[in-house]
């Protein structure tokens, strides 16, 4: 029914004002083409800029069809909205109440996931998450104080505490023979005085980013226990991670949470022979 107000509304628009709807429709086209050359994601948080330009076609359509309605006008107008927000409504009712749902609007319970972690954490054990993750586990690190634990255990880096982490890209991409890979790029987050300073490459020479495919050896890494951490992230690509370290070793412990979950892989020693 949105799609039909759309197409509707986007006619109006057209006819009044043509540059409003070229400039609407050239930036689905944009957006479009950098999906598909897996330069932007075409899902989650990063399209809801798009929801207002969106709006005004759909409106438009809206309008069109209550004006057309007549002495009806108001009982089209109730039917139209109801049939526009009934899916919107019933969605996040589901979220709040039963803890279920699509996409952005489920809850996300990072401070158990986060909360489990520091039960559990041992020292020298390494970390890794993916991009969106990142932002809840350092909100939380600091809520439970765990920077100084963290980034002495790991040493010092140019004279701040380091925390070293293995950060996923939060999509699937291609590379030129089609096969399907993700971006692993290795970083310090650097403390002072349990204030956060900003992060770092592992080097200036090689800056650490992989290109991981399923059956990738970690072949990078020293650590025999290692945490991922998986947090605003698609089924697709959390099992995309996760086969990669299954793979590579055994699962100690994994830890559920909503649309969060938390895994400790021991990683087989006669893989893992460099030092990250």
């Amino acid at each position: 029914f949105a799609a039909i107000l759309f197409v509707v509304g986007s006619l109006r628009i057209y006819l009044s004002r043509r540059e409003i709807i070229i400039f609407i429709i050239l930036t689905l086209v944009i957006i479009f083409i950098a999906a598909v050359l897996h330069k932007y994601p075409f899902r989650g948080r990063p399209m809801l800029f798009i929801v207002p330009l969106l709006f005004i076609p759909v409106s438009e359509g809206a309008l069109v069809l209550i004006n057309k309605s007549g002495k009806y006008k108001f009982f089209i107008g109730a039917l139209a909205m109801s049939l526009l927000f009934y899916g919107p409504v019933i969605n996040s009712a589901r979220s709040l109440v039963l803890g279920e749902g699509r996409g952005d609007m489920l809850y996300e319970d990072n401070r158990e996931a986060v909360s489990y972690y520091k039960d559990h954490y041992q020292e020298a054990d390494l970390l890794f998450f993916n991009h969106s993750a990142q932002y809840p586990f350092f909100y939380y690190i600091n809520h439970y104080s765990l920077q100084e634990k963290i980034a002495h255990a790991l040493g010092r880096n140019n004279g701040f505490s380091g925390i070293r982490v293995g950060v996923f890209s939060d999509d699937i991409r291609q590379d030129k023979s089609d096969q399907l890979f993700m971006l692993l790029a290795f970083r310090y987050y650097l403390y002072d005085n349990n204030k956060f300073k900003g992060t770092m490459m592992r080097d200036k020479e090689h800056l650490g980013v992989y290109e991981m495919h399923r059956d990738t050896a970690l072949d990078f890494i020293d650590q025999k226990r290692v945490w991922v951490f998986l947090s605003h992230l698609e089924k697709e690509e959390k099992e995309f991670i996760l086969k990669i370290f299954q793979k590579n070793g055994k699962q100690l412990k994994e830890k559920r949470f909503s649309r969060v979950s938390l895994h400790l892989f021991e990683l087989d020693p006669s893989q893992n022979k460099a030092n990250f």
